[in-house]
């Protein structure tokens, strides 16, 4: 079995959405920090919302507001697990 890459271009992401359960983001920050969290928005709205977002990814009390670097969304199939986008916050 291969694997294809299928490139999306930015512009076209408005017509592609993630309301469905089977999604998910892999998140990464600036101190390598890593995450895996269910999705629900549109491609534009979970950029926003983690590129201008800190997140506190230290432990109390020595809290580390940090800054999202990259998000991978995936989505999930009974067979596979599809990389369907990647950004790169600049």
């Amino acid at each position: 079995m291969t694997s294809q890459k299928i490139k999306i271009k930015e512009t076209d992401l408005n017509l592609y959405s993630c309301n469905c359960k089977d999604n998910f983001i892999s998140v990464q920050t600036t101190s390598g920090y890593t995450w895996k969290t269910e999705i629900n928005g549109t491609f534009e709205s979970i950029k926003d919302y983690f590129f201008k977002n800190r997140f506190n990814v230290g432990d109390y009390p020595n809290e580390i507001m940090d800054k999202v670097t990259n998000l991978n969304v995936y989505k999930k199939t009974k067979t596979a697990t599809i990389l369907i986008a990647s950004f790169q916050n600049k």
